[in-house]
């Protein structure tokens, strides 16, 4: 409680320093990281240090829109969060929150950073860069200020920092991660520290503090010295220790050489196939028996009358006259001893109509 009330103490001293609506607050001198603040209208539209992901890197790195575009909306000359949203590149309550997130994780760096002689400087004149206002006023950005550094000091006690450098870990079973812990992981290709892991994935230093802790317990990552976060407050080694002596710089993992290993000749055995030869086959000569074919001559049919009495052979017909298409059908054909027979078999003396129609319709089923 003594800490938040500090840094609580601290922001409102700065922001006493502010002398209008409308301004620019400078601050830097000492240890601070010079961090600037735009004011419109009594509450702040925006802030920026380098010490966190700028606007830019924001979105582009976090893959909101391309650097193309971003160029684009810079050298139209106007405020660039108007340009883009102009241009239909981002949506505006996209862009609204990476321009509030930006501006937290600046004041979180501002409130954590304060040292002394630390110089406030205030200037009425100010340019609005960005042309979407957060609209954060003072005690709402110092309640989100404080809150953060919070959580970050809570990750201190994992060993966590911005400046803490992690490596990819091997993870063993699924594991769930937020937004932030998934677009950390993506960006862990080699030993970075959490700042700069944040500056690489386009997320706020602050949350990327937060958001490593859980990696390194599951392990996605590991500290670049060797261990794992295991619990609160304590460690798990999980990769083999380096050796000790002066480091420089980030803590790059030294190379690990690999024992070579000499394999065994093997020698395969031959094998030896046998020839296998088949045995010639003589096809057995077959005779065939010769068959007595007996003519086969057609028997003349034999129509039964209605009682079963036979009619006798019936004659082959006559020729019937070629007839020319479209002619009449000419008069009735009378063709003696040439009995008709109905579809059943029974012989008729006259074939009618309707008896033809019934003999086509049957023979057609045929």
């Amino acid at each position: 409680m003594t800490a938040r009330r500090d840094v609580r103490e601290a922001l409102a001293e700065l922001f006493a320093a502010v002398g209008g609506p409308g301004g620019t607050l400078r601050v830097a001198g000492g240890a601070t990281v010079p961090v600037t603040v735009h004011l419109a209208g009594g509450r702040i539209s925006f802030a920026e240090t380098e010490a966190v992901p700028s606007l830019g890197e924001r979105l582009v790195n976090g893959e909101v829109l391309p650097a193309p575009v971003w160029q684009e909306a810079l050298d139209t000359g106007l405020p660039v969060g108007a340009a883009l949203v102009s241009a239909g590149a981002v949506d505006p309550t996209v862009l609204a929150a990476v321009v509030d997130s930006v501006t937290v994780d600046a004041l979180a760096a501002l409130a954590g950073g304060l040292a002394e002689g630390t110089v406030t400087t205030w200037s009425s004149s100010t340019v609005d860069r960005v042309g979407m206002p957060v609209g954060l006023d003072l005690r709402t950005a110092t309640d989100r200020a404080v809150a953060l550094l919070a959580a970050t000091a809570a990750a201190a006690a994992h060993g966590v920092v911005p400046a803490t450098v992690v490596e990819p870990g091997t993870v063993h079973g699924p594991i769930t991660l937020g937004r932030v812990g998934w677009a950390l992981a993506a960006r862990l290709d080699r030993p970075k520290t959490v700042a700069a892991l944040a500056r690489s994935a386009g997320q706020a230093v602050h949350e990327a503090v937060v958001a490593v802790v859980p990696l390194l317990e599951s392990g996605v990552c590991v500290l670049a010295d060797g261990v794992r976060a295991s619990g609160r407050g304590t460690t798990t080694r999980v990769v083999p220790d380096r050796g000790s002596g002066p480091r420089s710089g980030a803590l790059v993992p030294a190379p690990r050489t690999a024992e070579p290993r000499t394999a065994e000749p093997r020698t395969a055995e031959p094998r030896t196939a046998e020839l296998r030869t088949a045995e010639p086959r003589t096809p057995e000569p077959r005779t065939a028996e010769p068959r007595n074919a007996q003519p086969c001559t057609p028997q003349p049919r034999t129509p039964q009358s209605r009682h079963g009495v036979s009619a006798g052979p019936v004659p082959l017909p006559h020729a019937l006259p070629r007839r020319e298409p479209g002619a009449s059908p000419g008069p009735h054909l009378d063709l003696p001893g040439l009995p008709a027979l109905d579809p059943e078999g029974r012989p008729f003396e006259t074939p009618d109509v309707p008896t033809m129609r019934r003999l086509l319709t049957a023979l057609s089923g045929l």
